[in-house]
């Protein structure tokens, strides 16, 4: 699954994607085969989850293209 969702960054950036992991508990820690996927751009500020949380426009919809092809990836794989 992480291969696909590599994949489907890699393809929309035209760029190679840096793979992060937290420490911190998520809902993936509560799923099996889950996996925490989201959108935080390099250069970017970290918003998610605090106050006044807020995402750019244009960060938006290249998130929802990558998303809309992992989705695609993800739908059409053997795991």
């Amino acid at each position: 699954m992480i291969k696909a969702l590599q994949k489907a960054y890699e393809e929309e950036m035209n760029e190679e994607a840096t793979l992060l992991s937290s420490g911190g508990n998520t809902y993936a820690s509560l799923l099996p085969n889950c996996i925490a996927y989201g959108a935080v751009f390099p250069g970017k500020v970290m918003t998610a989850h605090q106050k006044d949380e807020y995402i750019e426009v244009d960060d938006l919809l290249k998130a929802t293209a990558i998303y809309a092809r992992a989705i695609y990836y993800l739908a059409n794989s053997e795991f």
